[in-house]
């Protein structure tokens, strides 16, 4: 079966390109069904790895203490986002199924997809959750009332305005 299948099974076309793939299932709608999580998953993952990062450096770059603002919160607040995000906005390019028998006769089903997530959603949501974490900030400086301490949330307050002006650049 592998002959006929499609050139990005084998090699993902890049970012945000994501290729699923299904478990064995009885249909043919259980098999797409899968192989669509599973691509749901693989860019859940692959995008908040780089969003973590990204605002790591971002809050490192503007001397943030982790104890005034942690990345890897920022990062869930985005995670969150990000998955409805995703179910809602993924856009499946292609299908490729298989279906195969077992030693014993019975039929099953291999799915096969390339998705694609829109760049914008991801900026979109990246924005926002930098939108969100700034309301905090500001709200946090607001109520400091030791200068050291607005000091730090002066600079996440910068922190989240250049990612909001910037957007999301992988």
């Amino acid at each position: 079966h592998e002959k006929g299948r499609p050139i990005w099974m084998i090699k993902e076309k890049g970012f945000p390109f994501f290729v699923g793939q299904s478990e064995k299932f009885a249909t043919e709608k259980g098999a797409r069904d899968d192989a669509l999580r599973h691509a749901l998953k693989k860019a859940a993952v692959y995008i908040n790895t780089l969003v973590t990062d990204k605002f790591q450096k971002l809050l490192a770059s503007h001397n943030v203490s982790s104890q005034i603002k942690d990345p890897t919160v920022v990062s869930r607040e985005f995670e969150e986002q990000l998955s409805t995000a995703l179910v809602n906005r993924m856009a499946v390019r292609e299908w490729y199924e298989e279906k195969w028998q077992d030693e014993s006769g019975r039929t099953y089903w291999i799915a096969f997809l390339l998705s694609e997530v829109p760049a914008s959603s991801i900026d979109e949501t990246y924005k926002r959750t930098a939108q969100i974490e700034k309301g905090i900030m500001q709200k946090r400086y607001d109520e400091a009332l030791d200068e050291k301490a607005k000091e730090q949330f002066k600079a996440a307050l910068d922190a989240f305005d250049e990612a909001i002006r910037r957007g999301f650049e992988p």
